[in-house]
């Protein structure tokens, strides 16, 4: 049998043995029977995810449809996570730890919230920390396995896949290939021009250069490779491009005419909800209190993200608010955003619940424009506004505006009073930007994002 084992056993003309037991005697007898019993393994397959909530929960999704399909998913992720996702019956490896200390670790925070040119500066210091992991977590965390997914920033898979000849596709929530249609996208621009938009792609590919010290040791030491990959770009295993499998819309991204037949976008993964954790109690009921008590609130949150001068973009947020008489549920989120006893008559401060959950109770949507936030918000049909804060949140607000479910975003290091005032007042005012989120989310909730990579996964692995 194809990618299993089998354990034939053949009786024949045997007496197969009895059992005594007080004045009962059973006799077995066989005469001529043949057994032949089949023990399949289901292939195993590493799903190597690092980053935060908003990049672990989509793997989250792809590793339950795999599972489902009948393959024995694995999902190797930092140890912050991994009461979560074995919470969801799945099985869990180490690949890193204590993220939210080193995102909140101050020099770190100042890294990971620089302008979009000075990020792509420091790129490289940027990569150590995941680079790290892998170096000290990938080799135990794939052992046994017979297929591998990453993510972005698991790019050592490919090393490895190399040297134990896995079959391997890059799982993505970002656009990762060049194309003459937009730049990278962690560039700060929205578009640069044919050319420029290639080469800005180009170069983000190879941004695992900035790390080869480590790398060609690792791949000299520990997988007897030699120490020089055949190509230094992104997605490749010995030179030759390997599938890329996007968890993005194209009805918010449309695929670009230039990419090749190994780039399929597939649509969102969403989790399921029933798994992503529900809020205690308290706090369904303390929500449900606010909401009753006033207007629909709009939502405000940053997720994981550091934030610079975060007691004074506060006050800018609340003031801007306050002008257009706004409600708002403020997520502290990592950054821990605080309200003050004064604040609670119109301002309520939330503390970590799906998103999910949150974001059909409110009128809009006010967030970084991280992957994650941005799917599901989207698909509760809901207008939004982005205020990034770094890495691809800008990328993926100027394509909220463009298909018009909000409006041009607001880098939050861009913040006014007046500017906030005039981005929120938009947002909620304009019915062009309901009306198209509304279209857009009853798109995405027709997608089935999840069972379209599950099925591109087939094809690439094969069978369970």
């Amino acid at each position: 049998m194809s990618s299993g084992r089998w354990l034939g056993i053949k009786l024949a003309n045997k007496q197969l043995g009895h059992q005594e037991k007080e004045a009962d005697i059973l006799w077995f007898a066989a005469n001529e029977i043949s057994l032949t019993y089949f023990h399949h393994k289901r292939r195993v397959v590493l799903l190597a995810c690092q980053g935060t909530r908003g990049d672990i929960q989509p793997f989250l999704a792809i590793a339950q449809g795999l599972k489902e399909a009948g393959y024995e998913p694995v999902v190797a992720a930092a140890d912050d996570y991994q009461s979560w996702i074995e919470t969801g019956d799945l099985a869990y490896r180490r690949l890193g730890r204590d993220v939210k200390a080193w995102v909140l670790e101050e020099e770190n925070a100042r890294k990971l919230t620089l302008s979009p040119v000075s990020a792509l500066i420091n790129l490289g210091e940027l990569l150590e920390r995941p680079l790290q992991d892998q170096l000290e977590d990938l080799i135990t965390a794939s052992e046994g396995v017979d297929a591998v997914l990453f993510s972005v920033l698991s790019h050592l898979v490919c090393d490895l896949a190399e040297a134990r000849k896995l079959p391997a596709a890059a799982l993505l929530l970002q656009p990762a290939m060049p194309t003459r249609h937009f730049p990278s996208a962690l560039s700060p621009y929205q578009n640069m021009g044919p050319w420029l938009n290639r080469l800005s792609s180009e170069v983000a590919l190879r941004a695992r250069y900035l790390s080869r010290r480590k790398i060609t040791a690792w791949r000299r030491n520990v997988l007897g490779l030699s120490p020089e990959p055949a190509s230094w770009a992104a997605f490749t295993i010995a030179g030759r491009p390997i599938p890329r499998i996007y968890g993005f819309s194209r009805h918010v991204l449309p695929v670009p005419s230039d990419w090749s037949d190994k780039d399929h976008v597939v649509g969102y993964w969403f989790y399921d909800p029933a798994l992503c954790g529900e809020p205690d109690s308290d706090t369904a009921q303390s929500v449900s209190a606010f909401l009753a008590s006033g207007s629909k609130p709009i939502y405000v949150g940053f997720g994981s993200m550091p934030i610079p001068n975060a007691q004074e973009n506060l006050a800018i947020l609340k003031h801007s608010l306050r002008r257009l008489g706004m409600r708002a549920i403020i997520s502290r989120g990592w950054a821990g955003l605080e309200l003050g006893p004064a604040d609670h008559d119109q301002f309520y401060s939330l503390g970590e619940v799906p998103h999910s959950w949150i974001f059909e109770k409110v009128d809009a949507l006010l967030h970084h424009g991280g992957a994650g936030s941005t799917a599901t918000g989207l698909r509760a049909g809901l207008p939004t506004l982005v205020c990034a804060l770094g890495f691809d949140q800008l990328f993926w607000g100027h394509r909220i505006a463009s298909i018009g479910a909000g409006p041009k975003p607001l880098p939050m290091r861009n913040w006014s009073p007046d500017r906030l005032e005039a981005s929120l007042r938009a947002l909620t005012k304009t019915e062009r930007f309901r009306q198209t989120a509304q279209t857009i989310g009853n798109k995405l909730q027709a997608e089935r994002g999840t069972a379209n990579a599950v099925a591109c996964v087939r094809k690439i692995i094969g069978d369970p």
